[in-house]
């Protein structure tokens, strides 16, 4: 059994292949399967197989594999599934002295004997051979070697299964494989176990099941896995408790540390979260953002700007009337300049005759005086070319418009000289609007030179340069199309300035506020950087003075750490182990319900109906109960609280033999089954094995201690198949030979007709109408339960007193006229007349009964009643009610 559980235990081993185990899981699989011999005998019990896989994992944790492992079921093994043997050669072999060879060469193999014959060596045998192992065997804990051990030869060998090579027809050994044959065997321990586990819960109930798939064993090793593991790994940090008071100190520190830690880094996220605030590129580190708000003197900087933005004078806006007022005041004084000039001319031309202004008055002034000559000398005036008189008059006249140029001469200088003036005033504030927009396209406007009125004289000296210099002004006018839209922008960007000037108060306390938290943000870091040296200073300092301790209380912290993971990963995999197991015998029972109903029925074919069942539902989930309805009741019921504990034993043979069923296994291997099932129900075995299409066409090994289930067997196959399909072996009691062992011998038919005609062959007359007797009351039993099932009649019989079996002649007489009312032409029918009426019903009689007074047995009548029964024991197996009956 301990391969079978190591199977078991691999298969679930592959089944993790898919999961995600981590590395420690892993490394606890292949020290559970690396020493799986060691840990399989140890169970719960004070704790053994835990503190032994405790005792591995502190050995080995450091050199196990953290590869999965590697496992294969029944390596070695072939998994070619063969369909029959042919020859088990056994011996020297438990009770077995000396080889043996047991030949299947026929579908059936009847094994028979007492108890204590040997049985029980053959069936071994036959296990150890297949399975590579004995169950009972390992159930006891006894060696393999020491268990097939023969006492006296004292030695023992493992037996040899041969099946038939197809081509050549060849024996060639069967090598053994737990999974492809463990389902052959079924064996009356287990289907009593069946019976007798108590059911008071769903658990109970799949123990049975387990119990009944031969799990029992694996279940058990499970159940040997503790579900407190726990307190086999040392948990305690010894080194560490013992330290504990020194170092609570360095241990607050550490905690500190961490503290400090935690407040660096929150200290981290407020710079970050400072600097997207701000959100200028400029500023992505600590010392950028300084500079970037105090600048680098620590005075200039952002809130510098913005506290000068508050305290300046922001310029009104460019008038572009400025720019056309110089051009209209340029052209005015050019026109000026250009009055000034003629007018000068003039005057210089004509300021020659103002010499003799003087003159003209006072000759005016004398007139009267001297009217009629001339007052310089004297001549007459009628004399005189020109009359002196006259001639002042008129150029007195002349020397008036002269006069109007002398006084507005100066008047024209002197406001040419306030133009001036005024536009160099102009000029000026141009050029200052010029410079502040900044526009290199744009020059600034040359000025108009300062000139100083004294009088008409000095008008010469500075009249040519002003007019130059007005040109000049003209030219460098920008035009007045360019200027205007530069103007606009440069006013828009003013504007801009004074709405930024509104809000500069709002800015200034922003970025006051970005600077204080700068500063608290920078003071804190430098006292948490501070604290933070201390604190690793002082733990620098204990770690050097306790170093060799820290070292040796770190490797302790890492054990118990490593402990902590491997009973996590025990939790976890037995956790998963015992759901495995759980589900084993719902896996293997899967899809049994239909077929197991269908032969429980069959068994129980002689029960009354409501007897039968017509549901069986077997658990398809762990918990389930395996429920029944019968027949003509409507409610189902938990199999294992009502049905009987022989009815329990069906019951657990039909789901056995469905298991057959349901994995087409070629041959079964019946260890004393009949054993387990009580009288009632063997005939309904009977009739399941040899007729039913799942199974008359398989091999089929049966022992048994009792010779009249082989005896139901063959008659239920009829005499021809028997003859032909059934071999036999006989086992001797232990009493009846002269040493200690096993005998074996062929045996020989237990049926009566075939026993009729041996008798009938050696000549022993008697003997052979003795079985003649025993075949008709079998038929007539068999003929009696067919003709019932199908029709309710009631056969009328002699008993000769109570408790005496009906006579023989009186049943064979109702079955006659049954049978002639269902169909009078049936071979049945035909013979059981003919045997009646031909034959004097004494010889049957006299082979029975001991009476000396019966004359001899006439060897032909002997022959024809045999071939008679014969015909009729044909006949039944072609025999069916549902063709005949109307």
């Amino acid at each position: 059994m301990n391969n079978a559980i190591r199977n078991e235990f691999e298969q679930w081993i592959i089944s993790l292949k898919d999961s995600s185990l981590n590395e420690i899981q892993t490394k606890l699989l292949n020290l559970l399967i690396s020493n799986f011999d060691t840990i399989l005998p140890l169970g719960t019990a004070k704790s053994q197989r835990a503190k032994k896989i405790a005792e591995l994992i502190e050995k080995n944790r450091s050199t196990l594999a953290a590869d999965f492992p590697l496992v294969s079921p029944n390596i070695g093994y072939s998994t070619d599934r063969i369909n029959n043997i042919s020859e088990l050669e056994i011996g020297p072999f438990r009770g077995f002295n000396s080889s043996e060879k047991f030949s299947f060469d026929t579908n059936f193999t009847f094994l028979y004997g007492p108890n204590g014959s040997g049985k029980s060596s053959f069936c071994e045998g036959l296990e150890y051979a297949l399975l590579d192992e004995i169950e009972e065997a390992s159930a006891k804990r006894i060696l393999i070697k020491d268990y097939i051990k023969n006492t006296s030869k004292q030695e023992g060998k493992k037996p040899i299964v041969y099946t038939k090579n197809g081509d050549r027809n060849e024996a060639v050994p069967v090598q053994a494989n737990q999974i492809l044959y463990k389902f052959s065997f079924i064996e009356k321990n287990r289907i009593d176990a069946f019976a007798r586990i108590t059911a008071t819960t769903n658990s109970d109930q799949k123990d049975r099941i387990a119990t009944l798939f031969g799990l029992d064993s694996f279940s058990d090793f499970v159940d040997g896995f503790t579900n407190n593991f726990a307190p086999q790994l040392t948990l305690e940090p010894k080194l560490a408790n013992e330290f504990s008071e020194s170092q609570k100190t360095n241990n607050e520190n550490i905690a500190k540390l961490k503290e400090v830690n935690e407040s660096i880094a929150v200290i981290a996220e407020c710079w970050t979260t400072l600097f997207k605030e701000i959100n200028n590129s400029d500023v992505s580190t600590k010392e950028s953002l300084k500079i970037f708000l105090k600048g680098e003197d620590g005075v200039s900087g952002k809130i510098y700007e913005l506290q000068q933005l508050k305290a300046s004078e922001i310029q009104k806006d460019i008038v572009i009337e400025n720019f056309s007022e110089i051009q209209e005041k340029v052209s005015g004084l050019i026109e000026t300049s250009k009055t000034i000039t003629k007018k000068l001319t003039e005057f210089q031309i004509n300021s020659s005759d103002l010499n003799f202004n003087d003159l003209y008055s006072a000759l005016i002034g004398i007139k009267d005086i001297s009217a009629d000559k001339c007052p310089a000398c004297d001549t007459p005036l009628t004399q005189v070319v020109i009359n002196p008189f006259q001639k002042a008059i008129t150029e007195i006249e002349k020397l008036k418009s002269l006069s109007k140029l002398q006084e507005d001469l100066p008047s024209l200088c002197r406001s040419a000289v306030k133009d001036i003036n005024i536009l160099n005033i102009q000029i000026n504030k141009v050029n200052t609007d010029i410079t502040s927009m900044n526009i290199k396209e744009i020059l600034v406007i040359p000025f108009v030179s300062d000139v100083e009125y004294i009088d008409i004289k000095n008008v010469p000296t500075w009249l040519p340069t002003l007019s130059e210099e007005l040109n000049s002004v003209l030219n460098a006018l920008p035009e007045i199309t360019l200027i205007s839209e530069r103007i606009s922008s440069f006013n828009l960007n003013l504007q801009e300035k004074r709405t930024e000037k509104e809000k500069v108060d709002t800015e200034i306390q922003k970025f006051e506020e970005y600077e204080t938290r700068r500063v608290e943000l920078s003071t804190q870091e430098i006292q948490l950087n501070k604290e933070k040296s201390e604190i690793e200073s002082s733990i620098s300092k204990f770690n050097e003075e306790n170093s060799e301790k820290l070292v040796a209380i770190e490797n302790e912290k890492l054990l118990i750490s490593e402990f902590n993971n491997y009973i996590e990963a025990y939790d976890i995999l037995i956790g998963n182990l015992k759901n495995y197991r759980d589900k084993l015998p719902v896996k293997l029972s899967f899809g049994l319900s239909e077929k197991a109903l269908e032969y429980y029925n069959i068994i129980n074919q002689n029960d009354p109906e409501f007897e039968k069942l017509d549901f069986l539902s077997i658990p398809s989930t762990p918990g389930d109960k395996i429920e029944i309805r019968f027949k003509g009741i409507k409610n189902k019921e938990d199999a294992l609280h009502i049905l009987s504990e022989g009815h329990i034993k069906v019951l657990g043979l039909s789901i056995l033999l469905s298991k057959i069923s349901n994995d087409n296994l070629g041959f079964i291997i019946f260890d004393d089954v009949v054993n387990a099932i009580d009288d009632d129900h063997r005939s309904g075995i009977a009739e399941l094995l040899t007729t039913h299409p799942d199974f008359k066409t398989k091999q089929q090994i049966i022992t048994s201690h009792g010779e009249q289930f082989i005896n139901k067997l063959e008659h239920k196959l009829g005499a021809s198949a028997a003859s032909k399909l059934v071999r036999h072996y006989r086992f001797f009691p232990s009493d009846s030979i002269e040493y200690r062992g096993i005998k074996v011998s062929t045996g020989d038919t237990k049926h009566y007709i075939l026993q009729a005609e041996e008798n009938y062959t050696k000549n022993s007359l008697k003997d052979a109408a003795s079985k003649c007797r025993q075949a008709v009351e079998s038929l007539s039993e068999t003929i009696w339960k067919k003709i019932i099932k199908e029709r309710n009649i009631n056969l009328t019989v002699k008993i000769r007193s109570p408790g005496f079996q009906p006579e023989l002649s009186t049943v064979v007489d109702s079955l006659i006229k049954e049978l002639k009312a269902i169909d009078p032409n049936t071979t049945i029918f035909n013979k059981l007349k003919e045997l009646k009426e031909k034959y004097p019903w004494s010889i049957l009689n006299k082979g029975t009964h001991e009476q000396d007074d019966l004359p001899e047995f006439e060897r032909s009548d002997i022959k024809n009643v045999i071939e008679i029964i014969k015909e009729i024991d044909t006949g039944l197996f072609n025999f069916s009610l549902t063709t005949v009956v109307k």
